[in-house]
């Protein structure tokens, strides 16, 4: 069966071959060169160069896509977007897959991962575990493909998109058929096929239609080798309905790949059906879209099942001519593991003309091709999965230190909380939650020593009239209670740039930043009558509660101590004039 290959990019061709590229490829290609042109700033341009990077990527135009990803780099850093950074780099590991460079694409695709982990960009994280994946895939390393592709299932679950889920289940789908699970593989292709049919694209829909077909042929050789005819059968009839359907519903030569494929698989369900001269003519059809494609990848292959169907037939002479040129083109491209084929080919070839000495020969270059070919794919496979277990620990090591960090920060906000609390216990009363003796001390000394001429700054010392009498009479909790009371009603007189503070037992003191004696004096006087009139019954029925209140204001060369001294020889006299009452000094 005609494996489907993308070449690192297009060769000169004929002007035939020159037509269905710029049908298949500058089209939607120029659209999206016209939107990166358009684009009104750095962001949107970002945006459109690295769709504009994987278009290019995808229809084989590695060169020029590196150069799109070269400049979606530098405004992703200009912008200190790291998703799109990470994007970028994903596009970088599509182009270098492209080139055949899997492990430095994995590296690509894994770098790109943990960007779009620590951006928390879901979809970037989605598409670069898909790319992670089909790297994984052609290094032979399945299980770990399988692995970035379910884990990018479950990204897809939280953030949806039907192309990035499309790649994910037909990749799946040909992982399955490699590994021999067959049913797994079917559901995924029929997934994929289901998710094309809603978004409407036909040219996905047919891609996973004609792998569906091939998982079919594969599933219809194993039932052939177990003795299961009639099964057998059934699979390649299914197999071949799909293939004959979609070739019917190919129309232009914008299509030429997909034709391609179809026609290689369903070559490949007539020649295991027995159907060789409809098998020849498809696989000489694929030769020439190989042509039409300047892609000497696909023409080898073709050339190669060509080669075994003309041994098959018994024309040696054109058998040899078909696996002479695919062993040219294979080397060319350096396709290994077509040289091999081909060695193998040309030993099936001497020896079914009787030259069995050169069919040695020939079988010893294909084992030895063979054997460079697995020590190298062993090698490969080693080191993917040394990249896919150093990003695993990566993974792992960047949780472990997120919880560390998280837990750290709980730790400081403990900290931070802790510190508040202490540094309130140290200016703020606990009982009253005014300012304490300290926090009164260190700011009127700063607004004492701030203080310009022209400047005005009031001072009151408030007590709460015969306090001890009320703690005897009606308990310590009863006169906390009154505490408590008169502090709110500080509060409630206070404007914000006033300062009330407890300043020790049953007396207060009230800061005024900006007022008048006279102007403290009538604040002070509304103060004293709303704790006279106060209903206190809801304390004790019996309670009553008055304020005695000296006030004073800031005058020339005074200090800290003057001025608190004067008021508080203020609220003596105001007590021994009778309480409840407010008397200037």
């Amino acid at each position: 069966m005609l494996r489907p290959v993308f070449s690192g990019s297009y060769l000169p061709g004929s002007d035939r071959a020159n037509r269905v590229i710029r049908s298949f490829f500058m089209d939607p290609i120029a659209a999206l060169e016209r939107e990166v042109d358009a684009a009104g700033d750095d962001a949107a341009r970002l945006d459109a160069l690295n769709r504009y990077a994987v278009a290019l990527a995808r229809a084989g135009d590695a060169p020029r896509a590196l150069t799109q990803v070269e400049r979606a780099e530098a405004i992703a850093a200009r912008l200190n977007d790291e998703a799109g950074r990470g994007r970028a780099l994903c596009t970088r590991g599509i182009c270098l897959y492209l080139r055949a460079e899997y492990i430095a694409g994995l590296q690509c695709c894994l770098d790109a991962c943990a960007i779009a982990e620590a951006a928390q960009d879901p979809s970037g994280l989605a598409g670069a575990l898909l790319s992670a994946a089909a790297c994984h895939y052609q290094m032979g390393t399945l299980e770990e493909a399988h692995t970035a592709l379910m884990e990018a299932l479950g990204m897809l679950e939280l953030v949806p998109d039907d192309g990035l889920a499309f790649r994910a289940h037909n990749t799946l789908g040909a992982i399955l058929m490699s590994k021999q699970k067959y049913t797994e593989a079917m559901a995924h292709l029929d997934a994929a096929i289901a998710i094309a049919r809603r978004s409407e694209d036909d040219f996905d829909r047919r891609r996973a239609e004609v792998n569906r077909a091939s998982v079919l042929h594969k599933m219809g050789v194993a039932a052939c080798e177990a003795g299961r005819d009639s099964e057998a059968a059934a699979h390649f009839r299914a197999g071949i309905e799909t293939c004959e359907r979609i070739r019917a519903s190919i129309g232009p030569p914008s299509v030429v790949r997909d034709a391609a494929s179809c026609a290689g698989t369903l070559g490949a369900l007539y020649v295991s059906t027995g159907r060789w001269e409809e098998a020849w003519t498809l696989f000489e059809e694929v030769v020439n879209h190989g042509r039409d494609m300047a892609n000497s990848h696909v023409q080898a292959e073709a050339l190669m099942h060509l080669g075994k169907l003309h041994i098959l037939r018994g024309a040696f002479l054109q058998a040899r001519d078909c696996l002479d040129q695919s062993m040219q083109l294979a080397s060319g491209v350096n396709v290994q593991h077509l040289i091999a084929k081909a060695h193998e080919g040309l030993a099936e070839w001497c020896e079914a003309r009787g030259d069995y000495r050169e069919a040695l020969a020939q079988y010893r270059h294909f084992m030895e091709i063979h054997e460079v070919m697995l020590r190298r794919e062993l090698d490969a496979t080693a080191r993917a999965r040394a990249i896919w277990v150093q990003y695993q620990q990566a993974r792992r090591d960047a949780d472990a230190y997120r919880m560390r960090a998280e837990r750290l920060s709980a730790r400081n906000a403990e900290l931070a909380a802790a510190a508040d609390r202490h540094q309130r216990d140290a200016l703020y009363d606990a009982l009253t939650g005014l300012a304490n003796r300290r926090h009164l001390d260190a700011r009127l000394a700063e607004l004492v020593a701030e203080m310009r001429d022209g400047e005005t700054l009031a001072l009151a010392l408030i007590d709460v009239d015969a306090f001890k009498h009320i703690n005897d009479t009606f308990t310590h909790t009863l006169g906390d209670a009154v505490l408590k009371a008169v502090a709110e009603g500080l509060r409630e007189a206070c404007r914000g740039a006033d300062l009330p503070a407890r300043f020790g037992g049953d007396e207060f003191v009230l800061v005024l930043p900006g007022t008048s004696v006279d102007g403290a004096r009538q604040m002070l006087e509304r103060l004293r009558v709303r704790m006279d009139t106060r209903d206190w019954s809801t304390l004790d029925p019996a309670l009553a509660v008055t304020l005695s209140i000296g006030v004073t204001e800031l005058r020339a060369g005074d200090s800290v101590e003057s001025i608190v001294r004067r008021a508080d020889e203020a609220l003596y006299a105001a007590k021994k004039q009778g309480r409840n009452r407010v008397l200037t000094g």
